[in-house]
Parts: C-alpha cells; structure tokens; sequence
C-alpha cells in the first residue's frame, strides 16, 4: 500500500494507470472512463472507491484520515479492523452529543458546525468477531 500524503494532490499519468491496471485485475472493468469526479486529485480517484472495501484494497492507495472520525458530521461511517483482537467494529455518524463509546470518543473537542451546534467523533455501533462476521450489514435509524 502506497500512503499519498494529501487527497489534494495530483497523481502522475504513470499513478493513474497503474491504478486502473489494479482494479481491472480486482474484477472492474471500468474505473472511471477518464472521468473526474471531484477536480483532479487523488480525492476524484479514491472516491471512487467508497464503500467497496475490496476495490479500495486492490486499488494499493491509502491517505490517513485517521483525524476524519472526529467530524462526525462529515465522517458518516468508519471501520476498524482490530487484527490483534480479530474484530470488526462499525462506528456511526451524527453524534450531537459527547460520549464515551467506542475507541475514537476521546478524539477532538468536537467541532462547531453552525453557532451552538457541535458534532463530536463517531461513535460505536456494533463490533463482531472474525469467526461470526454478518453477511449483510444493514442499520436503519
């Protein structure tokens, strides 16, 4: 895997074809038709990659945004993969209140979106272990 350091920042024609080249082999034909989906920076390739976790992976790219879950107004949805512990864990978004649940609850103060208004990290919903993962994962709220 491959760290970029921002998603600002512009890939080489050189990246751009080595990353089409890796999601062909993970089985998509298509990887955006030459399309820019958000201007032209490594966010408009990556994004395409959201909510596919084998796509991201075999895509070979990754940016930390390990800070993200902090803004749970914009961070709907993170998931951890505990490899010492073998579990799964889905946090959610919208947290308008503070609490202590889940490991990302002591990230950031919480940040002010509009006057009075705060949204503080994503907070755990359910954790499973690798020997009982669900086939679908589905919450409606």
């Amino acid at each position: 895997m491959k760290e970029i350091p921002s998603i600002a920042t512009k890939p080489t024609k050189e990246e751009l074809a080595l990353l089409e080249e890796r999601v062909k082999k993970a089985g998509v034909e298509s990887f955006g038709n030459g399309e820019i989906y958000i201007g032209d920076g490594w966010l408009a390739h990556l994004n395409k990659c959201q909510g596919n976790m084998h796509l991201l992976l075999a895509s070979g790219i990754y940016v930390d945004y390990s800070e993200f879950v902090a803004e749970s107004c914009l961070c709907e949805w993170a998931y951890v993969i505990d490899l010492d512990e073998n579990i799964f864990e889905v946090h959610m978004r919208f947290q308008r209140k503070k609490h202590d649940i889940g490991c990302f609850a002591r990230r950031g103060p919480g940040e002010e979106v509009l006057p009075g208004l705060y949204y503080y990290p994503v907070k755990l919903l359910a954790s499973y272990g690798f020997d009982c993962l669900p086939e679908n994962l589905e919450y409606e709220f």
